[in-house]
């Protein structure tokens, strides 16, 4: 029979190994990873997109194997979809910590619009009998959700083209009318209206300012050039933005299509939707390095290089107990 003295020594090591553990869970650890995926396609008021649902299958493949816990809906009206943003948001903020916020990722593919400077997803009740804006979401509204809650991650397949809303004696199921601008991105004409918003987040857009995205191409009627891309490039272990490159290639060079996907990157540093083995095994080694003899500006550039990483958390506790 083991002494009380014994077992309360025992006791007390159990407690500290447990405290240890969840520490390093906590510290450790590769930032929760979560994503919406929604398909727009059988709108009431604009014309109808079936090969959305198509673009969401392989998006949603895509990001559950790179590890998402991904939550697909297909034609949200404009309520049901601000209302899943929302439980997107939700679920970051229960997945955040002090030192661990969750990667949180939204795919849109549907009808999209921008109105001075700023762009809309639509809702699949929008434009039935008043101006579309009013059942759209604009991603200034979608990113501000998120504010302090995660690093935020958009990849919209939507038009950007201006929208001009005329009331007519037409029917009222009638289409508006679209007015394409083409015109070259400027500070004033993007997706977001970034000095307004405070939060850590990357938009990744089919295609530039002013432009129209393709449902398909001739050689593919199934879904979108961009969410082939997708298919091809993303997840495989680059950083989001090289990959985000790689896609606007395939779609200039291989597809021929004209869209010039573009990118609003609000974020510090590198982010990942997947790790390489030997990208961690890496960046293991590295951090293991800075430990050894570690520097403010070392651990800095650690965490932008792997913003996302099993390491960030660390190094940001790190930087935050070493900041005076």
């Amino acid at each position: 029979m083991a002494s009380p003295l014994k077992s309360i020594a025992i006791s007390w090591l159990s407690i500290s190994v447990a405290i240890s553990s969840a520490i390093a869970r906590e510290v450790f650890h590769e930032r929760p990873k979560l994503a919406l995926v929604i398909a727009n396609a059988r709108y009431r008021a604009f014309n109808q997109i079936p090969q959305t649902y198509r673009d969401a299958e392989i998006v949603s493949e895509v990001l559950t194997s790179a590890g998402f816990d991904v939550v697909i809906f297909r034609d949200l009206n404009s309520e049901r979809l601000y209302t899943q943003i929302l439980d997107l948001a939700r679920r970051a903020a229960v997945s955040r910590t002090e030192y661990v916020n969750p990667l949180v990722l939204l795919y849109f593919s549907g009808h999209g619009f921008s109105r001075n400077g700023q762009q809309f997803l639509v809702g699949v009740d929008a434009g039935i009998n008043q101006d579309p804006i009013v059942e759209s979401t604009s991603l200034d509204t979608i990113v501000s959700q998120f504010s302090g809650k995660g690093i935020f991650v958009g990849i919209i397949d939507a038009c950007r083209t201006q929208l001009r809303w005329r009331e007519s004696n037409k029917p009222v199921d009638s289409d508006p009318v679209f007015v394409s601008k083409n015109q070259d991105r400027t500070k004033d004409l993007t997706g977001t209206n970034s000095g307004a918003i405070h939060s850590d987040y990357l938009i990744g857009y089919a295609n530039g300012f002013g432009k129209p995205v393709l449902a398909s191409t001739p050689s593919n009627g199934d879904n979108s050039p961009f969410s082939d891309g997708i298919r091809r490039y993303a997840a495989r272990g680059s950083t989001l933005n090289s990959e985000l490159d790689a896609i606007g290639e395939y779609l200039a060079l291989d597809l021929k299509v004209d869209q010039s996907p573009g990118v609003e990157d609000y974020i510090y540093g590198e982010v990942y939707l997947r790790f390489r083995p030997q990208t961690l095994k890496e960046m293991e080694r590295e951090w293991n390095g800075i430990l050894e003899s570690p520097e403010k500006e070392l651990v800095k550039e650690f965490l932008r290089r792997y913003r996302n990483g099993p390491y960030a958390a660390e190094a940001k506790r790190w930087i935050t107990l070493n900041e005076n």
